[in-house]
């Protein structure tokens, strides 16, 4: 399924002027999915186990959640090798209360499976849009958004490195709400993004249509009350201070090595093939990388990872 969607998106890159793609529903919806044969085949070989395990397993979540990452790492390095002046970017989560201590703790890490704090620490988004939707007239929820936009702009205070955006959900609030969580959001610095166009505001959805899309009167008042000049949007130049390395693992068949670890020497950077042989080293520091794959034809392989580009190895580069 992956290798299915990863074509679809590399045809669209390939013919056609995109400037950026985004990632939606990239997670669980529910803690019980994933159980197809061929990731169970993969889990048991990878944990050399034998049991049926449930849903709310730890190791068969981070199963789960890991091959999320890898998919979104895939799309990234896809995105960035054929349109480097593209954005991606991903809709991520903000169920329940935000995490007080550790991400690990919070429902998008526990129950979607979306670790979406570690994409955009380790360099695998140029945006991370959060849908922050809460009901501003519900006073624990009303709290929950200034928390988790909080937590955002603590994010971004830490590093540069992309964007997080605060998604507003203006189908749950009305009008006059949907402008009280706008002021929230850029009193803090942070940028915004309204769901959904069609649907901008409460009243919208009991208005048989005279409210919806761009006859909804919201925009005219954002447009007076938050945003009176021009914003425009940021270019991904963060990742012109960064480099990243990538390719498939395979043997002489051309079948997917999985599970492969592969390092860089003299560093720390180390990370494992996924199941389709794919790895990725992302936001490394620019510079020549020995490759270290024991008993592959890619070991010792001097790489010169340069600012800004995806260094590809397989021999299609």
């Amino acid at each position: 399924m992956q290798d299915d969607l990863l074509a679809v998106i590399d045809e669209c890159l390939l013919y056609n002027e995109v400037c950026g793609n985004n990632l939606e529903y990239i997670r669980y919806f529910v803690i019980d999915r994933g159980y197809n044969l061929l990731a169970l085949e993969r889990f048991l070989r990878q944990t050399n186990r034998e049991d049926i395990h449930a849903p709310d397993d730890e190791v068969w979540k981070d199963y789960r959640r890991n091959r999320v990452t890898e998919f979104v790492k895939r799309c990234a390095i896809l995105v960035w090798r054929h349109r480097p002046a593209a954005i991606f970017s991903v809709n991520v989560v903000g169920w329940g209360p935000a995490p007080i201590i550790d991400f690990s703790e919070s429902r998008p890490y526990t129950d979607a499976l979306q670790d979406w704090r570690g994409w955009w620490e380790k360099g695998l988004v140029d945006a991370a849009f959060l849908m922050d939707y809460k009901r501003e007239r519900v006073e624990l929820q009303a709290l929950d958004f200034r928390n988790w936009a909080d937590y955002t702009l603590g994010l971004r205070k830490k590093s540069q490195r992309g964007r997080l955006i605060v998604g507003i959900g203006g189908y749950f609030n009305s009008r006059d709400d949907v402008l009280v969580q706008y002021r929230e959001t850029v009193e803090r610095g942070l940028g915004t993004c309204l769901f959904s166009y069609n649907r901008p505001t409460l009243e919208a959805s009991e208005s048989l249509g005279q409210l919806v899309a761009d006859r909804s009167p919201v925009w005219t008042r954002i447009g007076e009350d938050i945003y009176p000049y021009p914003v425009p949007l940021p270019p991904p130049d963060w990742r012109d201070r960064q480099s990243f390395i990538a390719g498939y693992l395979k043997d002489s068949a051309g079948k997917p090595e999985a599970g492969i670890p592969v390092a860089l020497m003299g560093t720390t950077y180390r990370v494992i093939s996924d199941g389709s042989g794919f790895f990725a080293f992302c936001a490394l520091p620019p510079g020549n990388y020995q490759l270290r794959v024991a008993d592959h034809y890619l070991d010792g392989k001097s790489i010169d990872a340069l600012p800004g580009k995806v260094t590809w190895l397989n021999e299609e580069s």
